[in-house]
């Protein structure tokens, strides 16, 4: 259980990289296209199917 819960604290802190990431890019006029809101790619569509699942295990650790 304890390694399942520093798993799942990985994979939040990685997607919070990338979006911390894509945030400071913002401000040069760059961004990465898979967080783009308006882009309907199998790679966005992929990366928001991940970041809910990440999501998902979060909530089961806090149970």
């Amino acid at each position: 259980m304890k390694t399942f819960k520093l798993g799942v604290a990985a994979a939040t802190g990685g997607i919070a990289i990338v979006y911390l990431i894509n945030f400071v890019m913002g401000f040069f006029g760059s961004g990465m296209g898979i967080m783009n809101i308006n882009n309907s790619s199998i790679m966005s569509i992929g990366f928001s199917l991940v970041v809910i699942v990440i999501a998902s295990l979060n909530l089961g650790v806090g149970f």
